[in-house]
């Protein structure tokens, strides 16, 4: 007999308090970073979709506007 097929859905652990604020954290490290090198904005980012889009979400609220 095969194992019932269990899924997984991301979504609501990547909806967490935890979850964006340790992911805020490492964003924040990659913008200064960036920032560091002289790179004060971003004029694209890839996302390339292997999630439900909260590290592209917490990018975008946190890069500086140039």
């Amino acid at each position: 007999m095969t194992p019932p097929k269990v899924e997984f859905v991301y979504e609501p652990f990547a909806d967490t308090e935890e979850y964006r604020l340790v992911n805020c954290g490492l964003i924040r490290i990659w913008i200064g970073f960036l920032v560091e090198r002289g790179n004060h904005g971003v004029d694209r980012l890839l996302d390339i979709s292997t999630g439900v889009g909260t590290m592209a979400e917490l990018f975008l609220d946190n890069v500086p506007v140039h």
